[in-house]
């Protein structure tokens, strides 16, 4: 037999091959650590639960799109799966504990229950699962353990894939395992809880600070040593005796050893231990701390917490499901986050909005280009209407040239795209599909448009017959024609999208038609 029956098949491996194997077995995250991560970090410190729980509040609040290709789709198994990933469970809690996973130990899991299209996606605890080194740069197994018992993921040597998602942020001390983000602020986490535990057990013995008594005539007997220990633990330990007057001898003097909380500057030294946690985590500290924000800055502070952490946070999740479960739909399916609801945005959608409004009115940008820059369409969808009360003195047709950007001497008449056409922009659709090559953005948005028949103004029809007089030099490229090396070309892809030569025609034609009248 010849290839390709004989071909041997390609395996994955690392440069560096075996010198990752340093170590050799199972690597088990460190409990001890992870664990403190979670108890004196989560479970104790209120600025790590509170900066935890911002960026999971705001995370969760992001709606999710499925796409394939460019078109989004609005009822798929996908969205129904991530909708009810476990039994009784919510999209919401699902990712909560993924991303609290993630915050903590700057590792998180999950499993599915078939090797195919699953049914049910449950987040695991990191701390339970141990990776078994490969030779080739990827892990073997992971096993996962709980009560004594063991489960085993096998991963493809070859591809990668698991039954497990097990997904970790860069550890340069240990290529298998993640690096939480506790770690860089694990000094600052331990000195505010220092903090809160002394200032804690200080108001137990009624704010005082601790100190001796010196006595000037030389050291009592032990019975007199006895009998005060008895008074000041009767007479000046403990809330209730808050504001007591210690009363001594004559040759008895107190004298303070440690120092009082304003010594210390302990809120001075909370807030800044509290800012250094906080900006481990990637939240501002007027979300944290309530004496730092103001309602400017607090708005401020939620668009940066979105921009800089919960959305680059929430695309490697979704980077990690659209790796790990959607090749098992179908090819070309991908989540994306929606970020148009997102309402702490709205200012810098309106910054975007108004820039591209003053790009168009200066001539730097095209309708097109500021449409896209804004969000939208190419082309604006249905018939433009004046807003109520206003009053205009130009004609109707002069109106809706000038609401699609067209000078008032190019009225905004439409032309509908012929047969030849449409079939050439499907096939151009197809072919960028199915290549992932070919055209722009606005070249995609005109071939919806023609495949769908929609009717082009008269500016539309002049771009068209401007962008096949300076692209007919593609057809002397390699891959234009069927049978040779590369085909379809970009080029003739583009060329296609456009409507090919029948819309090359057909816009040569409206044209000439104009330029008469």
């Amino acid at each position: 037999m010849v290839w390709p029956f004989t071909r041997k098949i390609e395996e994955k491996a690392h440069p560096a091959g075996g010198a990752l194997m340093i170590g050799g077995g199972p690597a088990w995250a460190r409990k001890d650590k992870s664990q403190q991560y979670i108890t004196e970090g989560y479970q104790l410190n209120v600025i790590v639960y509170r900066a935890v729980n911002e960026i999971v509040r705001a995370a969760t609040s992001i709606n999710l799109e499925l796409y394939n290709g460019e078109d989004a789709i609005e009822q798929h198994p996908v969205l129904d799966l991530l909708k009810q990933p476990t039994p009784g469970g919510t999209w919401q809690t699902w990712l909560t504990e993924m991303l609290v996973n993630r915050m903590l130990l700057g590792e998180m899991a999950a499993a599915s229950d078939n090797p195919r299209q699953p049914t049910e996606i449950w987040p695991l605890m990191p701390m339970n699962i141990a990776v078994v080194p490969g030779a080739s740069g990827l892990a073997r197994q992971y096993i996962y353990e709980v009560n004594r018992k063991k489960t085993i993921f096998e991963v493809d040597q070859i591809t990668g894939q698991s039954d497990l998602l097990f997904v970790k942020t860069y550890n340069p001390s240990d290529y298998w395992r993640g690096q939480s983000p506790l770690m860089a602020a694990a000094i600052a986490g331990d000195t505010h809880n220092a903090g809160m535990r002394w200032n804690y057990s200080l108001l137990k013995n009624s704010a005082r600070p601790s100190g001796l008594i010196r006595f000037k005539t030389g050291y009592p007997s032990g019975e007199m040593i006895n009998r005060m220990r008895e008074y000041f633990k009767a007479r000046m330990q403990g809330a209730e005796n808050a504001g007591e007057i210690p009363m001594l001898a004559d040759d008895a003097e107190w004298q303070q050893l440690s120092q009082s909380a304003r010594d210390m500057d302990f809120s001075n030294t909370m807030r800044e231990t509290a800012k250094y946690v906080a900006a481990a985590l990637g939240v501002p500290l007027p979300l944290i701390d309530n004496d730092a924000s103001t309602f400017n800055n607090l708005e401020q502070a939620k668009e940066r917490l979105y921009t800089d952490t919960v959305i680059p946070l929430m695309r490697d999740v979704l980077a990690s499901l659209n790796t790990w479960l959607l090749p098992r739909y179908g090819d070309g399916l991908e989540l994306r986050l929606d970020l148009d609801t997102i309402p702490a945005l709205e200012a810098l959608r309106e910054r975007m909005f108004q820039r591209a409004v003053t790009a168009y009115r200066e001539g730097v940008l095209t309708l097109q280009e500021a449409r896209m820059l804004m969000g939208y369409q190419p082309e604006a969808d249905g018939e433009f209407k004046p807003a109520p009360g206003a009053s205009f003195d130009l004609p109707a047709e002069d109106i809706k040239a000038l609401a699609y950007g067209l000078d008032i001497e190019t009225k905004a008449d439409s032309y509908a795209p012929n047969d030849g056409m449409k079939e050439e922009a499907k096939r151009g659709l197809e072919w960028r599909r199915e290549f992932n090559r070919g055209g722009t953005e606005v070249g995609v948005a005109r071939a919806r448009d023609i495949s769908n028949g929609k009717n082009l103004s008269a500016d539309t029809v002049k771009r068209m017959s401007s962008y096949f007089a300076r692209h007919e030099v593609d057809k002397q490229g390699e891959g234009w024609s069927p049978g040779e090396p590369g085909y379809p070309s970009a080029g003739r892809i583009a060329w296609a999208l456009w409507g090919g030569d029948a819309g090359k025609s057909w816009a040569a034609k409206i044209v000439k038609q104009m330029e008469a009248d």
